[in-house]
């Protein structure tokens, strides 16, 4: 398999990086992003684009077989609504053309929970166009996973709001059931292991895994 990866700098891309480069069936990785990896592994393959308007001039060299999308920022990191869906949106739906274009097997998408074009929710409803935008392209496979808040991971940059949530989060879950927080929060390393084993199968032309299914 030669797998494809984008945002791999990520609390989710980078779980999923490392159990690609430790994967038999994983032959080469190729990472493209803003941002030099410090992993040199042989099998991995980095592209730098410092500006993803850029992305899909470099699709000759993104060429695989299965591609993994875990792009995403925040209105705040990015600086604007207009920053933010130039990666939330253009960048991830770009990725999406290059992996049609290269005949992918699938596609899959680190998306969230909530996600809904008709959301009030400007974060949500990006994240509902997108999904709605890669289904337009016809992929052969495409598996979209939207996780709750996730936890298990060290961000390097300070979120105060996340770090919150995820202090709170330890702190009720022995009070709940297992299925009940998983609704609720998603291991990194949990949706990464499910990302990688449903790659291998992508029976379904599409398949959408909920918090509670991942």
């Amino acid at each position: 398999m030669i797998a494809v990866i984008a945002g791999a700098s990520g609390l989710v891309g980078d779980s999923l990086l490392k159990k690609l480069l430790t994967d038999p069936e994983a032959t080469k990785v190729i990472s493209v992003g803003r941002k030099h990896l410090s992993n040199s592994d042989p099998k991995l393959i980095q592209i730098s684009v410092p500006d993803f308007v850029h992305l899909k001039d470099h699709a000759h060299e993104l060429s695989g077989e299965v591609y993994f999308c875990c792009l995403g920022t925040t209105i705040k990191k990015a600086g604007s609504r207009t920053a933010f869906r130039k990666v939330d949106f253009d960048a991830i739906v770009e990725f999406g053309k290059i992996a049609k274009a290269n005949n992918a097997k699938c596609f899959l998408l680190v998306s969230a929970s909530g996600a809904n074009a008709k959301s009030m929710l400007f974060y949500n409803q990006v994240k509902g166009e997108t999904e709605d935008a890669l289904k337009d392209l016809s992929l052969k496979s495409l598996q979209i996973f939207r996780p709750g808040l996730l936890v298990g991971g060290h961000r390097p940059e300070h979120r105060m709001i996340e770090k919150m949530a995820e202090s709170t989060y330890g702190f009720v879950s022995p009070f709940f059931s297992s299925r009940a927080m998983k609704n609720i929060a998603t291991d990194i390393h949990v949706l990464a292991e499910k990302m990688l084993t449903t790659s291998k199968q992508y029976a379904s032309p599409l398949q959408i895994f909920e918090a509670s299914k991942i």
